[in-house]
């Protein structure tokens, strides 16, 4: 989740300012959405098959990637990433306020 998050914001900064985005609220705004959703992208399969095994009794899965591989049998691929708007609906939003943030402090500390 961290490595994903602070690697894709960096890089989408970095790409976005070679196409000649300026420095500002918007970079930062389109930055931290598409970071939210490469974060949704990467944990979504893990989170879906986590929330399987909490739900079934004990011993139904043989673990994460059992239940992930019972979720492509029974449900295809798109399976695991079932409930992704509502999973981007919570880190859009959280990588929106996190990078505006962390971009305010490191304006206040010099950086």
């Amino acid at each position: 989740l961290g490595g994903t998050k602070m690697g894709c914001y960096d890089s989408t900064k970095s790409e976005l300012r070679a196409l000649g985005w300026e420095e500002g609220p918007a970079l930062v705004f389109t930055a931290s959405i598409i970071t939210g959703f490469a974060v949704t992208v990467t944990t979504s399969p893990a989170t879906n098959a986590r929330t399987m095994i909490m739900a079934s009794p004990k011993g139904t899965y043989s673990g994460l990637f059992g239940c992930m591989a019972a979720i492509v049998r029974h449900q295809g691929p798109l399976g695991l990433f079932r409930g992704f708007a509502a999973q981007w609906a919570r880190f859009g939003p959280y990588a929106l306020v996190q990078f505006t943030v962390w971009e305010a402090l490191r304006i206040v500390c010099g950086f």
